[in-house]
């Protein structure tokens, strides 16, 4: 019995010297790399994997795929489009004799329907009931949007309505896609004019 005491006590000392020799050879290699190599330590704010600039290069790339592709949607359906000399990306055209803007943001565009109804702010009544009944279609349907804006210099309050949406070539019949979403705010001035003349309520789908 005393014997197996003693193997087994000079097995553990071995298996504690062959740990530490390891532990050892471990220790000695890290620092023998760390006196070999360079270390950068990344400043503060400095770009990893994904860069800022790649982020914006891509998106930059997507936005003009889809600018590219609104010009030739609104070529074919033979909309004039007028380009903002300060900002590329904002198509203005006439559809229907409505004016319209398409401003274009990577996969996005926002399609906006301008000026389709003033009001005189005089009309303190009128001006009242407009902002309850937008108020009220865009609660019951939020899409097309419908917002206003006041024009003190004329005294008017201009309605417009806005519809934001994916935009990319990969949507099956992207023209039928197009007009559907212009005749959406067709759809919309209709309901609105039709409640603002106190006609019969029209139900917003």
């Amino acid at each position: 019995m005393e014997l197996f005491i003693y193997i087994m006590e000079i097995f553990v000392f071995i298996v504690i010297a062959l740990v530490g020799c390891y532990i050892f050879y471990r220790l000695d290699k890290n620092s023998n790399r760390s006196d070999g190599e360079s270390i950068t330590v990344p400043e503060e704010n400095a770009p990893t994997s994904l860069t800022d600039k790649d982020e914006n290069d891509e998106s930059k790339d997507e936005t003009m795929k889809t600018r590219t592709l609104c010009l030739e949607l609104l070529k074919k359906m033979n909309c004039e489009v007028s380009v903002d000399p300060d900002d590329e990306n904002a198509l203005s055209f006439t559809y229907q004799n409505g004016h319209f803007v398409i401003n274009v943001d990577d996969k996005f565009i926002r399609l906006s329907f301008l000026f389709w109804y003033d009001i005189d702010l005089e009309d303190l009544d009128l001006v009242a009931k407009a902002r309850k009944v937008i108020n009220e279609m865009n609660v019951n349907c939020p899409s097309p949007c419908i917002v206003y804006s006041i024009d003190d210099e004329h005294g008017k309050m201009h309605v417009h309505s806005i519809i934001r949406t994916l935009f990319v070539k990969e949507i099956p019949a992207i023209e039928d896609f197009l007009r559907y979403n212009l005749n959406m705010h067709f759809g919309a001035r209709q309901v609105f004019v039709q409640m603002i003349d106190k006609k019969e309520p029209v139900e917003v789908k």
